[in-house]
């Protein structure tokens, strides 16, 4: 009789102990099912906040380097020089990202910033966040430049007498056209002027 009691206690227990673990496994594989789910949003949020960013991209280069991109781009290039400091600049700056998105793959599109000023204590880079933020909130995906030629040196070399102004470059790197905001060209627009004269030239090709 102890004996029968002894083997069902044990046969009990057994039983007991294959339930619980059987809950706690259950248990654990639906944490981790969970946890993983939540690793791998968590991965994709990066993702894709990091493929947003990636996709406004700021390079400080001098006139000179400047140039050179223009000359190798292989196609027409519309080339927009600018500064926060310009509020009208700012304003029309939305045209030059609107031309790049609907023409990028036949019209190289540049974003030149003259920020800085020429001032040892505030280097190019000191004027980096705040070209990149506003950028951003553009959405520019064109090939923008911060310039590390003073502003001063720009207006001299480029013959300007204000911005915004918009340069644009046929294919072989010719000068073709100026629009500067001054004299005939004077509060001059992408929609009324920049992007009928580059359709038009696209269209002449």
């Amino acid at each position: 009789m102890n004996l029968r009691m002894l083997l069902c206690a044990v046969s009990c227990s057994l039983l007991i102990l294959s339930g619980c673990d059987s809950k706690i496994a259950g248990k654990s594989d639906g944490t981790d099912a969970a946890a993983t789910s939540q690793d791998q949003a968590s991965q994709a949020g990066d993702e894709a906040a990091a493929a947003g960013e990636a996709a406004v991209e700021l390079t400080l280069a001098d006139w000179p380097a400047i140039e050179k991109e223009i000359a190798a781009a292989g196609k027409p290039v519309v080339v927009d020089i600018w500064s926060t400091a310009c509020a009208p600049c700012m304003q029309e700056f939305h045209g030059l990202v609107e031309l790049h998105d609907a023409h990028g793959e036949k019209v190289r599109c540049i974003s030149v910033c003259i920020d800085y000023i020429g001032i040892k204590s505030k280097p190019p880079e000191n004027y980096s966040d705040a070209v990149t933020a506003f950028l951003k909130s553009q959405k520019a995906a064109t090939t923008n430049f911060l310039s590390t030629t003073a502003d001063s040196d720009i207006y001299e070399t480029l013959e300007l007498d204000s911005i915004p102004a918009v340069f644009i470059y046929a294919a072989d790197g010719t000068l073709t056209k100026r629009f500067v905001d001054a004299g005939d060209d004077a509060g001059f627009t992408y929609a009324k002027d920049v992007r009928p004269f580059v359709e038009q030239m696209l269209a002449s090709e």
